[in-house]
């Protein structure tokens, strides 16, 4: 089995005694096998040594997922895989990679038995769980009100652990939407959730003021418009645009999702390369994005998916802030070698979803200000 390693990266800061600190540590992370595949484990174990260093009055931990709606989560009915697409050596050349798009089967390479959702779940809620997040925003979570509906079972699940939420659909006939989930203990509700339409699409933004430690904070997540060609970027951009616009010139904003927006130039189906449009524009009004200003850099992917007949492995996921909100430590993305050892790439029977958790510490109101912004 190949470890599936996770490391958690701290940005030089000032403790409130004056001391800096700012280490590497490996995470611990775990890979085992499916009894029933050779698929290397994606699982996780505790983050970190200690998953309560550096955290308390504050700081908070955010953790923001695209679980794989049911209604996307086709798998094959074969295990005969197809063979991979060349990928380039560099990582950080996103895209897809496959035949032109009308050639392209839209099922992943994982069985469809273990995409189906009583197996997924469990796996899942370890996710949520492991890293005791104090925040939490999901995407693609199935909420049709005349079909599957998991929104309850979610709640039901994540309340004996001290959290509570709220739900935001997408507009019309779409299936799924969004979630955002705090631990009772340390945050209040400071206003009502609101779901805020983007552009003229069916997609939204859930929008929830949170009081953390008695810190105001503008909590909202999101989920863009999927596709890897110009059209769909430039349908993300009016999104983004809209979003800012809403959200305005204010402090204190986390913005958690699926931005489905690469912030490289990313490779098209059809042999073209795009350049990255609506990530820029969230930057420039004023959005940092904290794995950048904890690495250095945006991660190389943050979902690496194995379709029947594609490759896509790409910067997909976000947490940004404005000013006032200060990140200080992340968790890395899994080390390639572990995936590329799996013909399936995700999801696997052990790993249920397309993407990969992002998990980030954040400080706010006056320990914020501790922190250095030229050690990022």
């Amino acid at each position: 089995n190949s470890a599936m390693s996770r490391v958690w990266v701290e940005q030089v800061a000032l403790r409130q005694d004056g001391r800096s600190i700012g280490v590497t540590e490996s995470d611990g992370v775990r890979s085992g096998a499916d009894e029933n595949s050779a698929t290397p484990a994606l699982s996780r174990s505790a983050a970190g040594p200690n998953p309560s260093r550096h955290r308390g009055v504050g700081t908070m931990r955010a953790l923001s997922l695209n679980i794989l709606a049911d209604q996307l989560a086709r798998g094959s009915d074969s295990r005969v895989v197809e063979s991979n697409p060349a990928l380039p050596e560099d990582l950080r050349q996103c895209g897809a990679w496959g035949p032109p798009p009308a050639n392209c089967s839209r099922r992943f390479r994982c069985l469809q038995q273990h995409l189906v959702w009583e197996r997924r779940w469990p796996l899942l809620l370890d996710i949520l769980l492991e890293h005791a997040p104090d925040l939490i925003a999901l995407q693609e979570v199935d909420l049709d009100p005349r079909g599957v509906h998991h929104g309850k079972q979610i709640l039901e699940a994540l309340t004996p652990h001290g959290y509570t939420g709220v739900f935001g659909k997408k507009k019309g006939s779409a299936c799924d939407g969004l979630a955002l989930f705090w631990r009772r203990d340390r945050v209040v509700e400071h206003g009502p959730a609101v779901v805020v339409p983007l552009a003229d699409t069916v997609h939204v933004a859930l929008e929830q003021p949170l009081l953390f430690d008695g810190v105001p904070v503008r909590v909202v997540c999101t989920h863009l418009k999927a596709g890897l060609n110009s059209e769909a970027e430039k349908t993300r951009s009016r999104q983004a645009e809209a979003l800012c616009s809403r959200l305005g010139p204010a402090d204190n904003i986390v913005l958690l999702g699926d931005l489905n927006a690469p912030c490289r130039d990313f490779h098209c189906l059809d042999e073209s390369w795009q350049a990255p449009v609506a990530i820029p524009i969230l930057k420039q009004h004023g959005l940092m994005s904290c794995y950048e200003a904890v690495q250095g850099e945006e991660p190389a992917y943050t979902s690496w998916a194995g379709w029947a007949h594609m490759e896509v492995r790409a910067t997909f996921d976000y947490i940004m802030a404005t000013a006032g909100v200060a990140p200080y430590r992340v968790l890395a993305m899994p080390d390639s070698t572990s995936i590329l050892s799996s013909t399936l790439r995700t999801p696997t029977p052990e790993y249920p979803s397309d993407h990969f958790a992002l998990v980030v510490d954040i400080a706010i109101g006056k320990l914020a200000k501790k922190f250095r912004p030229e050690s990022a």
